[in-house]
């Protein structure tokens, strides 16, 4: 994603694989300033990855409550993580996707956005018993095909880590999700 000149973050490439040799290629090709991946289920591929781009690549795990930076590891096997709470996170995405903070490639340049809104849609909340104090919460069922929904959740989070980093504040223009 980048960051268009009226202060949206316009996703402009989705792409599915399972190389991770494919990654490289497009941190290259998209000359990416800050990626996050996640770091489960494939931790040793993430750590490599995030190895291979020091600087840029953050692994993503769900924990705690706000968005933290950090290290995992120490010395030259150390990788830059951030965690975010999975609800508190999902829920922003999702904001952000209706209020048009967040926008998708055109339908005809890209033919991963109807895979990607169907992920999006995917996404659906359940009761649960918190663990913290044992009141209800609602939290994003886990499970099915909803691996854009993370990846645009993820990339929300590089944008604030390049925000946080660059000294780069975002003003988002207010839009609609479905004007695509």
């Amino acid at each position: 994603g980048s960051i268009s000149g009226d202060y949206r973050l316009v996703i402009h490439w989705l792409e599915v694989t399972e190389d991770w040799n494919r990654l490289d290629q497009l941190m290259i090709a998209h000359q990416c300033i800050v990626c996050v991946i996640d770091a489960m289920p494939y931790k040793n591929s993430a750590k490599n990855f995030a190895r291979r781009f020091p600087d840029n690549v953050f692994i993503q795990y769900f924990k705690g409550d706000d968005i933290k930076t950090g290290f995992e590891g120490e010395g030259l096997s150390a990788v830059p993580k951030v965690t975010e709470d999975r609800t508190e996170g999902l829920d922003q995405t999702i904001a952000d996707l209706k209020e048009g903070k967040i926008l998708l490639p055109d339908r005809s340049e890209n033919d991963k956005v109807e895979t990607c809104i169907t992920h999006l849609l995917r996404l659906k909340k359940e009761k649960k018993i918190s663990d913290k104090d044992g009141s209800l919460v609602y939290v994003y069922k886990k499970g099915g095909e909803t691996h854009f929904g993370f990846a645009l959740n993820n990339c929300r989070i590089a944008t604030e880590i390049m925000a946080e980093k660059y000294g780069m504040y975002l003003i988002p223009k207010a839009g609609k999700f479905n004007d695509n």
